[in-house]
């Protein structure tokens, strides 16, 4: 491995992930309240998107900074939707793993 590779991957662990202000609001409401399904996370942002919700909460998946920990059915549509819940591991570690 060049000095150049091993500089980036050091510089790429010290660097927390980014991410945008939906996705944090989406994270503090399930520090507060866990686990939730999207629709009460909308509520609980007080949104009318689900469609943003959903996205921004499958992109948190991604990142493995929430998990899915069951299904539940959706009170308006009858649905079985995913149950999220905020990772137990940490998001640094996360990213000095990779």
């Amino acid at each position: 491995m060049s000095l150049q590779q091993e500089s980036r991957r050091d510089g790429l662990a010290q660097v927390s992930p980014k991410i945008g202000p939906l996705q944090s609001s989406i994270l503090d409401a399930l520090n507060i309240k866990d686990p939730m399904i999207c629709r009460e996370i909308m509520d609980a942002l007080c949104s009318t998107e689900l469609n943003n919700i959903r996205s921004r909460t499958t992109e948190l998946y991604n990142a493995h900074l929430v998990d899915v920990v069951g299904r539940r059915p959706d009170p308006v549509t009858r649905i079985n939707v995913s149950v999220y819940a905020v990772a137990k591991r940490g998001q640094l570690e996360i990213w000095a793993n990779n």
